[in-house]
């Protein structure tokens, strides 16, 4: 049902293609002949493809939206902490040591922030 699903058929199409393959392969072909509908209703109501999908869509724009969110907020906090040290550095002339100190900077993300600091 899966290949068939690939190749464009509704979950409906794929799952008659494959009680097809079964009949003609003689795979349970008594049973599935005379309980066709029943099958293909079991199949439906326990697979449904399009469901799926639309779950697993749902879930990939949450964890996108989510890291999206996070690395924003990220860069956000970092750009924050940055003007802020630029200020206490232009407006009060402290040297960018003193400034970090100030803003809570601690000592082992310093150097990451004097490079964004550097950057024009």
């Amino acid at each position: 049902m899966r290949t068939n699903g690939d190749e464009g058929m509704s979950p409906g199409e794929s799952i008659n293609a494959a009680l097809d393959d079964c009949i003609e392969d003689g795979i349970f072909k008594e049973y599935f002949v005379e309980r066709r509908a029943k099958v293909a209703d079991i199949f439906m109501s326990e697979y449904d493809e399009e469901r799926v999908r639309e779950i697993a869509a749902k879930a990939n724009y949450r964890w996108g939206h989510d890291d999206g969110y996070i690395e924003g907020h990220d860069a956000g906090f970092d750009e924050g902490l940055l003007a802020a040290v630029k200020g206490l550095v232009r407006r009060r002339g402290w040297d960018v040591d003193e400034a970090m100190d100030v803003v809570g900077i601690p000592e082992d993300e310093r150097p990451r922030y004097a490079a964004l600091l550097a950057r024009p």
